[in-house]
């Protein structure tokens, strides 16, 4: 895939990563560690490696967190849905 299509993709995606703007000179760290082939295959290779069951095999192990816990949640998540902190305080024993 050409490097500026590329590069417009992986921009879009952590445009997501925040809710409003990122410090001065976070974005372009960022973009920087995938850009050009190299960083292209990195992207494809996190990406592609990406498998949510990773998280469900730990979470029959919440139950055993110990207090205090404090779940905190922001109500414009791109990523993961807010309706998750509600299972996350239900699962796990006294959070806050």
């Amino acid at each position: 895939m050409p490097s500026h299509i590329f590069e417009r993709i992986v921009a879009a995606h952590l445009e997501t990563a925040v809710h409003g703007d990122f410090p001065e000179g976070a974005f372009e760290a960022y973009l920087d560690r995938w850009r050009g082939p190299e960083g292209q295959r990195r992207y494809v290779r996190k990406v592609g490696s990406f498998d949510e069951g990773h998280t469900r095999e730990l979470e029959p192990l919440l139950s055993t967190v110990e207090p205090p816990v404090r779940i905190a949640w922001g109500e414009q998540d791109a990523w993961l849905d807010p309706s998750l902190a509600q299972r996350l305080a239900e699962t796990i024993p006294g959070p806050t």
